[in-house]
Parts: C-alpha cells; structure tokens; sequence
C-alpha cells in the first residue's frame, strides 16, 4: 500500500515510505526509493505517479544544488519547501504533475521543519503529515501517538506501528531523518547501507 509519512521530533525530522512500484493489481517492484535527499540536511518524499515522482523530484534536487553552486550558500527549507511549491503551481497551468510531497529539513536557526506540498501546488508547514493510501492508517497513529519532541527512538517505533497498521502491508519501510548533523541514510541494501532494524519483514533503515 503506497505511503509517505513525516514527522517532526526533537532536534530532527524524519520521512518514512514504502518502496513497493505498483499499477492497478500488479507489483512491478519493492524496492523503489520514493525519498530524495535534496542536500545534506533536506529530504524530499514523494507519493504519485511514478513517472512523476521520479522527474520532479530530481528535477527539484538539481535546482537546490544549482542554487548553492551559483550564490555559495544552500536553500533554507522552507525556501526549498517554497521553490517547490512555485514549480508545481507553473506546472499546474500547463501540465499538472499528479504526485504529492513531503519536505522535511533542519535548519541552524530554525530547527527541524516539515512541509506538505500537494499536486495543486497546496503549501503548510505541519509536525506530522502523509501522503497516499497508508495515510488512512498511520495519520490516525500519528494523531494517537504523536508527541512534541519526540525521540528518534520514539519516532522509529511510531513508524514501525503506521506501517504495522497498513491491510496490504509494505514490503519495506525505508526511513530517512535530517537532523542538525546531517541527512542519515540507511536503506537496507540500498546505497551500500546495512540495515539499522528490522521488525515483522519491515525494513527500517535510518538517516540522521
């Protein structure tokens, strides 16, 4: 079941998604990487079509390296969040691109933040947010469970009980976390990372 969920926690954020490539009752692969990491303490989620996601999320990272390379300093998040958000409007009035995005950074001055970006160009800054047909299930743990600053091992559990609660279950769960350090990423086998847990067949990999 398609899912991107996110969340804000103490001194990180953190993006979680499945890795299954599905079209109408046929799985073409599990392990497809719906999360971009747009610099070293930005990450860019991603739920849609899959041509779409691919595309525009690369699109968006090339853009914020682009921008770093010509003026020496990197886009803050909610800059990132905001230039996004712009491309999908212009986007919206000549060929929509139909997938949804969660953008989750760490900024000095700021701290941790997340924003949701809908296909229609639709722009909030939240402490938690899904995407997708899992969104049913794990925004209604995160309503539940969510606490303000919560621990990255408060928040990995909480992503291992949203994906628990999913009817076709995901065949992987990888996660990424931006924190004031860097952008971890462990993706299972992916990138050359090993696994950081693993509970009932879920892959959950870590990034901080």
């Amino acid at each position: 079941m398609e899912c991107v969920f996110g969340l804000v926690g103490d001194g990180f954020a953190l993006i979680a998604a499945d890795s299954s490539a599905v079209n109408s009752i046929l799985v073409h692969k599990s392990n497809e990487d719906k999360i971009m990491v747009l610099d070293s303490h930005k990450l860019l989620g991603a739920s849609g079509e899959a041509g779409d996601r691919a595309q525009f999320t690369e699109y968006i990272q090339k853009n914020v390296h682009l921008y770093q390379f010509r003026n020496g300093i990197p886009l803050t998040t909610a800059a990132a969040a905001n230039f996004t958000r712009g491309e999908l409007a212009t986007a919206l009035r000549k060929e929509p691109i139909f997938c949804e995005h969660l953008l989750a950074g760490y900024d000095k001055e700021v701290g941790p933040s997340l924003y949701y970006i809908d296909y229609i160009a639709t722009l909030h800054k939240l402490d938690k947010g899904a995407f997708g047909y899992g969104s049913y299930f794990s925004l209604s743990m995160m309503d539940r469970h969510y606490r303000n600053r919560m621990s990255l091992e408060q928040a990995i559990d909480l992503a291992t009980s949203a994906s628990s609660r999913s009817v076709l279950g995901w065949s992987s769960l990888p996660q990424t976390s931006s924190s004031r350090s860097s952008t971890r990423m462990e993706r299972g086998s992916t990138r050359g990372v090993n696994p950081f847990h693993q509970y009932d067949g879920y892959v959950h990999s870590i990034v901080s």
